[in-house]
């Protein structure tokens, strides 16, 4: 079984209402952090 890791942001909008947003789907743990210290 393959392990994938996925960069999820949280936007609120305007309304207050919380929208989660994939940003990107990556092969390691330490793919993902260093794409999230990026955003």
């Amino acid at each position: 079984m393959n392990t994938t890791f996925a960069l999820v942001l949280t936007v609120f909008l305007v309304s207050g209402e919380p929208v989660d947003m994939v940003t990107g789907v990556y092969g390691s743990m330490k793919e993902c952090m260093a794409a999230a210290a990026e955003q």
